[in-house]
């Protein structure tokens, strides 16, 4: 348990001792500008260290400690860190002590003095997935959202050139940092002088917006992907054979520091009422032994080989010996059959250890509403030791299906284990029904076949200079918090009305997953107010603006669908055809009977009017 800028007193020490929890206090230190290079401030932190050391020093829970956190400064001010490090050595030479947690941001490597390192960079490498933006053009940095999704990504090469010159601990500092939108029923939990202003202010800006009925899930579909960021923050950290592991800034609520709401527990330290916040759901992915599947993506045509390699992380107590075993699992309408879908091949190329020593079936399974369909096998027994990244062996699976699936991949070996969503579909080559007038541009024409009653697809390239008003959106949601972090857009996910009938091709959730990762990254259309969407833009607390990614109206006598997500230009992508196929099947269907309208007018001042066509 780290202390950011702090040391609890000495009962929480105590606490810990009986729990066996090891704590990280810090001098109370915060200054990334000129740390320790004023005699006062040296004089006051020699005090403090020298009486944390006294007061402390023999319980067994106290582990660590920093000089202060995100601790900047000059020639004096280092050569007085070294100072306070030879201090805390000379009077107990038990604990491990460093410099800051994130010293100089990363920006000058390790410290050589230091007995550990724990960053959120190493020079201009990462250490974790996600960091603040420094230009609202550029985004959230930070692999999660700037790179094609797969299970693959470690910081391997971060660690190379780190340990050409740094054998001691190495930790990711303050991952995660996802913000969750506000659960007003927490409201009623603050008593006396504590008195949650701001998120009454909040509640208020959703009430004016006629919010409040649906605004639990605008929490969950937040919260939902806040978790799926979480789970490829730790996993990113345990693909990475050299790292000692990573500490997380929090999981509650943080209602200080521009209201930084980036918890699964709210900021009374209970878990949230929602089913992303439930306690096991965490420790599914973050614990002391988990197994690792890596593929190359999550989406997949059908013609294609899901190929997999998986890896054991065992810092657990015990070494872990047993097969490799493995279920891929996905649902089927009533009355289909297994073979229509899915197929299995053991590819001795594939394969570490010969045909004979694996096995695979497939198989139906009922379920309580849907049969499921297992495509099951076993790869011969591994020995995974502790503190070590085990490679376990590798399988590949021959997709096969005839219509767009979400299956679930699972891989245990012994009580070690882990579950990834992939999506399979038919390969597809979208083309826009005669029926149905595509254009990128609010032109001349697009007045007229909405005026003669006509179907209108309104697809502007997803750039500001087609959507004026517009922002530019990230796969995860904000980064701690906008108000303290300004310079990011603010969106929040994605909000999908799943039951909509354009998802029968295109399976979904109510929240953003990877399938969605391309479309999710583009840009989305903030509206004159809040109207019904297919895939509405969450935005965050801060700014409350109404946007969308994909909306249907009647407009002019006819019926037209905004999509923001310039799906035209991400056909390279399985998940973008996929999309982009429903997308022209509901056009044409009967089904597409939109309610609401919108004026023509309104729609030109969304998207780029061209009127000379």
């Amino acid at each position: 348990m780290r202390f950011h800028s702090h040391c609890p007193p000495e009962a929480a020490f105590e606490a810990a001792d009986e729990l066996g929890m090891l704590m990280q206090p810090e001098l109370s230190h915060w200054d990334p500008k000129g740390a320790f290079e004023t005699e006062e401030s040296f004089a006051y932190y020699q005090r403090e260290l020298t009486q944390i050391l006294r007061m402390l020093a023999n319980h067994p829970s106290f582990v660590m400690l920093t000089l202060g956190n995100e601790l900047w400064t000059q020639e004096t001010g280092l050569a007085r860190m070294h100072q306070l490090l030879a201090l805390a050595r000379k009077m107990d030479d038990t604990r491990l002590y460093a410099i800051a947690s994130n010293g100089f941001y990363g920006t000058t490597g390790c410290d050589a003095e230091s007995d550990f390192y724990t960053s959120q960079r190493f020079y201009g490498m990462p250490l974790r997935g996600t960091s603040a933006a420094e230009k609202k053009e550029e985004g959230i940095q930070g692999h999660i959202n700037h790179r094609y999704p797969d299970s693959c990504m470690n910081y391997d090469p971060t660690m190379e050139k780190l340990r050409k010159k740094y054998e001691k601990p190495v930790f990711g500092f303050e991952v995660g940092q996802f913000e969750v939108l506000p659960d007003f029923g927490e409201l009623g939990d603050f008593h006396g002088i504590s008195s949650p202003a701001n998120l009454e202010l909040i509640q208020k800006k959703a009430a004016v917006h006629g919010l409040l009925e649906e605004w639990d899930r605008y929490v969950e579909a937040t919260g939902e992907l806040a978790l799926i960021g979480y789970r490829e923050e730790v996993e990113a950290a345990m693909r990475t054979r050299e790292m000692s592991g990573l500490s997380l800034l929090g999981l509650q609520d943080f209602p200080g520091q521009g209201t930084a709401l980036v918890g699964m527990m709210n900021s009374h330290l209970r878990p949230k009422p929602y089913s992303f916040a439930r306690p096991e759901r965490f420790q599914a992915f973050f614990r002391s032994q988990l197994v690792l599947a890596e593929f190359p993506g999550y989406t997949y045509e059908s013609t294609e080989r899901l190929q997999v390699r998986v890896k054991v992380a065992n810092f657990g107590k015990q070494e872990i010996c047993a097969p490799v075993r493995y279920e891929l699992r996905g649902a089927l309408p009533r009355n289909e059959t297994a073979s229509r879908w899915v197929t299995v091949e053991e590819s001795p190329l594939c394969f570490a250890r010969r045909q004979d020593t694996s096995s695979m079936e497939v198989r139906c399974v009922k379920g309580e509403a849907e049969e499921m369909v297992c495509v099951t096998g076993e790869l011969p027994q591994v020995t995974c030791p502790v503190g070590e990244l085990t490679d376990a062996g590798e399988f590949t699976v021959l997709l096969s299906a005839d219509r767009p699936m979400r299956l679930s991949l699972h891989v245990q070996v012994g009580a070690a284990e882990n579950t990834y969503p992939i999506w399979v579909y038919p390969p597809v080559e979208p083309a826009c029904p005669d029926a149905v007038y595509e254009t990128e541009v609010f032109d001349s024409k697009t007045r007229r076949v909405l005026a003669e009653g006509g179907i209108v697809y309104l697809t502007p390239p997803a750039t500001a200079e087609a959507m004026p008003s517009s922002i530019k959106t990230q796969f995860t949601t904000d980064f701690w918090s906008v108000g303290t972090f300004p310079a990011q857009e603010g969106g929040m996910g994605q909000l999908i009305d799943e039951k909509h009938p354009l998802f029968a091709n295109f399976p979904t959730e109510f929240h953003t997953n990877w399938q969605w990762w391309p479309m999710a990254t583009q840009r989305a259309i903030i509206l004159p107010e809040y109207k019904k969407s297919i895939v509405t833009q969450m935005d965050s607390y801060a700014y409350m603006r109404p946007m969308t990614q994909l909306l249907e109206c009647r407009c002019g006598g006819g019926r037209l669908l905004l999509s923001s997500m310039g799906l035209q230009n991400l056909q390279q992508y399985p998940e973008a055809r996929a999309l982009q196929n429903a997308i022209y099947q509901y056009l044409i269907s009967e089904q597409f009977r939109p309610e609401q309208e919108m004026e023509a007018e309104v729609l030109a001042g969304l998207v780029w009017e061209n009127l000379t066509n």
